[in-house]
């Protein structure tokens, strides 16, 4: 397949279309409920787990990469009043979440001196306790 159909297929249509119908949005007000941000972060646990099994397996980081892409949006997780007692925990998050997705970024050219893949896995790790933290509680709030 020819790198432009490749390409063509990743880009969203929204994304293709002229930039005037575009909608424009706060990015610091995202509207998301607690069973949104649970789904999300469950998400990110479950890459998160898999990249700390084979972090030296490409699709895998490439899946973290992603997962973890709306935890260090600066408008996650919102605004909502339910979830005010966690925006700590959030934080923590979104900085553990910000290194992991540093070091995937640049884990291809490094590979020699980490054949490992311990630069990912490590940190990771430590994003999984965060995570894990993360959606223990938010099913609380749910359950609560």
């Amino acid at each position: 397949m020819p790198l432009r159909a490749r390409l063509a297929i990743c880009v969203s249509p929204q994304l293709m279309s002229r930039p005037s119908r575009l909608k424009r949005g706060n990015l610091r007000e995202l509207p998301v409920n607690p069973a949104d941000l649970e789904r999300i972060v469950s998400l990110a646990e479950l890459a998160c787990t898999a990249a700390v099994a084979q972090p030296k397996d490409a699709l895998v980081r490439q899946r973290l990469y992603h997962a973890l892409a709306p935890l260090v949006s600066p408008a996650f997780p919102g605004e909502d009043p339910e979830v005010a007692h966690l925006h700590e925990l959030f934080g923590q998050a979104r900085v553990w979440a910000d290194i992991v997705r540093t070091r995937i970024a640049g884990f291809d050219s490094s590979r020699l001196s980490d054949p490992l893949g311990l630069a990912i896995r490590f940190p990771a790790r430590d994003l999984l306790s965060v995570l894990t933290d993360l959606v223990h509680e938010l099913r609380r709030t749910r359950d609560a």
